[in-house]
C-alpha cells in the first residue's frame, strides 16, 4: 500500500465511505515563517519544511494530500516549483504503509497561461496521474474554460473542482450551489465541492446542494473559522480542532464523500477530524 493514481482516488471514494483529506497549505507554511510570496517556492527552497508538513498530515490519518502548488505564481516560475510541489508531496505518500492520494492543486485563472507546464509535467502520466483540483473557485466561467483547457491538454487525466460560497450558497459571481454542480457535471469533470467559504454553515449547506444537484463525488473542506490579526501581525484562526471535528457529522449527513479542511487548519484539526469519522464509520 502506498501512493495512488487520481483514478484510483476515484475508485476509493465510491467504496471506502468518506475519505479524509488534509488541511491547509498556504497558511502552515506562512505561519512557519515563509513569506506569502514565497509559498509555492518553498518547494524549491525548503523542501524539508514542505515535506514535514505533508507527512505530519499523513500522521494524522489524511488520506489525500494536496500539494503546494496553489497560489501566487512565482515570478514566472510556477512550472518548476510545480513539478517539485508533485514530486514532495508523492515523496511522502509513497514512504507510508497504507493507501494515500495526492491532489494537484491549481487555482484555475493559472490553468491558462501553465497550461505547457501542466502539460509537461503530467502528459506522460495517464495511469498514475494524481487528481487535479482546482480549489477555491469564484467565478464558474473562469472554471469552464480551465476545464475546457485541461481537457485539451489532458484528455485522460481526472479532474476535481472546489468552490467558494458566500451564506447563500453563491459564489462571487453570483452561481448557486446547485448550478455551479450541474455545469460542472456537463463539462464531465470527476468531482466537485467546497472549499473556504465565510462560515462552516456555508459549507455543509452549499456540500447538500450539490449532493443533491449531481451523482458525482463531493469534497467538504472548510477553513478553521475566520481569521484575526494578532498583536504581531499574524493570523489567528477561530475554529480549534474539536470545533472543526464537530462539523464531521453534519458534513457527512450533507453528503460529503471527502471531509478536509483549507485554510487555518493544522494537522491537529485532521487528528481530530480523523477520530470523529472513525467514531461515525464504526457506529
Amino acid at each position: 500500500m502506498t501512493l495512488i493514481g487520481g483514478w484510483q482516488v476515484l475508485q476509493w471514494m465510491g467504496e471506502a465511505g468518506p475519505l479524509l483529506a488534509d488541511g491547509a497549505v498556504g497558511t502552515n507554511l506562512m505561519s512557519a515563517g515563509v513569506d506569502a510570496c514565497d509559498v509555492i517556492a518553498a518547494n524549491l527552497k525548503n523542501p524539508i519544511l514542505v515535506r514535514a508538513l505533508h507527512d505530519a498530515y499523513i500522521s494524522s490519518g489524511a488520506q489525500l494530500i494536496t500539494t503546494n502548488t496553489f497560489g501566487l505564481r512565482s515570478a514566472g516560475k510556477w512550472g518548476d516549483a510545480a513539478e517539485r510541489g508533485l514530486a514532495l508531496a508523492e515523496a511522502s505518500a509513497n514512504l507510508t504503509s497504507r493507501n494515500v492520494g495526492v491532489l494537484f492543486s491549481i487555482m484555475a485563472s493559472h490553468v491558462q497561461p501553465e497550461q505547457g507546464n501542466i502539460e509537461r509535467i503530467l502528459a506522460a502520466r495517464e495511469d498514475d496521474a494524481p487528481l487535479i483540483l482546482l480549489e477555491t473557485c469564484t467565478d464558474l466561467r473562469v472554471v469552464m474554460a480551465a476545464v475546457s483547457t485541461l481537457k485539451r491538454v489532458l484528455p485522460h487525466a481526472p479532474l476535481a473542482i472546489t468552490c467558494h460560497f458566500k451564506d447563500d450558497c453563491t459564489m462571487l459571481d453570483g452561481t448557486h450551489a446547485a448550478e455551479a454542480a450541474t455545469e460542472l457535471a456537463q463539462l464531465g469533470v470527476q468531482a466537485v465541492g467546497v472549499n473556504c467559504c465565510d462560515s462552516l454553515l456555508a459549507v455543509i449547506n452549499a456540500v447538500d446542494r450539490m449532493h443533491n444537484a449531481t451523482n458525482l463525488p463531493v469534497f467538504a473542506q472548510p477553513n478553521a473559522g475566520l481569521p484575526t490579526s494578532a498583536s504581531n501581525g499574524s493570523l489567528q484562526w477561530t475554529l480549534d480542532p474539536e470545533g472543526f471535528a464537530a462539523a464531521v457529522a453534519p458534513l457527512w449527513r450533507s453528503g460529503a464523500t471527502v471531509i478536509g479542511g483549507c485554510c487555518g487548519t493544522r494537522s491537529e484539526h485532521i487528528s481530530a477530524a480523523a477520530r470523529s469519522l472513525q467514531s461515525l464509520i464504526t457506529h
